[in-house]
């Protein structure tokens, strides 16, 4: 009697896992006495095997016929599937893993040749991350300051070509002066050089006053602080601009700096006396150090203001002088500077002058600065009462 062998499934297994090899032992052993006594126990049917070489016979396709013919050597393959399963179930139970259910993953049919292996590639997969790019650097910021200097230049040159042209250079001048004098990043502008001679020297004076003011506002702390600015860059200027007589007037009565009664005309009788007051507004005025042995005045007083009146009466046609009061001089002491000034003086016009239009001139100077003002009052010498104004004769 001939034995034929039959080939397990091949199992992988860990060489160091003990209890997996017997119990890969114990399986097989059960598969080989599973095979054995299933041959022992069958009969052979020469009936069915002379039907199926008949089959085999009667046809050119060697694979047809409803049924493979069994082999009667070979152990039912359905025990071997079965026991191949058990087996790599006890393995996986022991390794501590969940079993693989083949028929599960074939929709229920036991695979087909259970000694097949599958390989499985376990080479790790490389993922190759493209970079990022790199982020462009921001544009290089402009200094502001050097901005706006050039800024700065280039007003200032095209208000320097307009000025040149113009035939009143004042206005241009002004607005280049206020702007390069309102920024520290502008360079400064000196009104006499850039005019080129075509500013007087009063506009010149001005023009350095407000840029004086604008560089001085820029540096001011608070409110208080400008309006401080403010006057004293506006004494400086009108002190510069020399002595100004703001009004004069004829008065019947003087009460104050700014209270008066004027006549309510300047037409008075002639053949006799007429008696006046000469007030006078006076500003632009400058100051001094008090001279204690000369000026006289409060103890305390540190500031002193030096002025002198001349007062004549001219002949309206022709200039010819009529009556004079020589200058008198005049100082004024105090601790700050005064911003009132006004002069009272008191005159009788001559019986001698005859009818006619005259001026009463009233002339400053300011004995400090050497500036000199002058205005002049219309008066006239009537013959007719009705004309003179009332209560004016004796």
């Amino acid at each position: 009697m001939h034995r034929r062998h039959t080939t397990l499934p091949a199992v992988r297994r860990n060489p160091g896992d003990r209890p997996s090899a017997c119990l890969l032992a114990l399986a097989a052993g059960t598969c080989l006495i599973a095979a054995g006594c299933g041959w022992m126990g069958g009969k052979r049917d020469d009936a069915s095997v002379n039907t199926g070489l008949g089959r085999i016979a009667s046809t050119d396709d060697p694979t047809a016929g409803t049924a493979p013919i069994p082999d009667p050597d070979a152990p039912a393959r359905d025990d071997v599937s079965r026991l191949a399963l058990d087996l790599e179930r006890l393995l996986a139970e022991s390794r501590g893993t969940a079993p693989t259910d083949s028929a599960a993953d074939t929709g229920g049919e036991p695979p087909t040749d259970p000694g097949v292996m599958v390989a499985v590639d376990s080479t790790p997969v490389l993922s190759v991350e493209t970079p990022a790019p790199e982020p462009t650097p921001p544009a290089p910021q402009a200094d502001p300051a050097v901005t706006l200097a050039e800024a700065y230049d280039r007003l200032t040159g095209l208000l320097r070509e307009r000025m040149n042209g113009a035939d009143e250079p004042f206005g241009d001048a002004l607005a280049m002066v206020a702007a390069t004098a309102s920024s520290p990043a502008a360079m400064p502008v000196d009104p006499a050089s850039e005019s080129g001679g075509r500013l007087s020297p009063d506009e010149v004076r001005t023009l350095r006053a407000v840029r004086d003011l604008l560089t001085r506002l820029g540096d001011a702390s608070d409110a208080t602080d400008a309006a401080r600015v403010l006057r004293e860059v506006a004494d400086d200027l009108e002190m510069g601009m020399g002595v100004r007589i703001a009004r004069a007037e004829l008065c019947r009565r003087v009460d104050g700096f700014g209270s008066f009664q004027p006549f309510p005309r300047n037409d008075f009788m002639a053949g006799q006396t007429n008696r006046a007051i000469v007030y006078a507004e006076i500003d632009r005025f400058a100051h001094r150090a008090r001279a204690e042995t000369s000026d006289g005045g409060a103890p305390g007083d540190t500031l002193a203001v030096e002025l002198s009146q001349e007062l004549l009466v001219v002949h309206r046609a022709d200039g010819r002088l009529a009556w004079r009061r020589p200058p008198e001089r005049i100082v004024e002491t105090s601790r700050n500077i005064r911003r009132d000034f006004f002069l009272v003086s008191e005159i009788e016009l001559p019986r001698t002058l005859t009818v006619g239009s005259y001026l009463l001139k009233v002339r400053i100077r300011d004995e400090i600065a050497g500036s000199v003002d002058e205005v002049s009052i219309p008066l006239g010498i009537v013959a007719d009462p009705a004309l003179a104004w009332e209560g004016a004769g004796r």
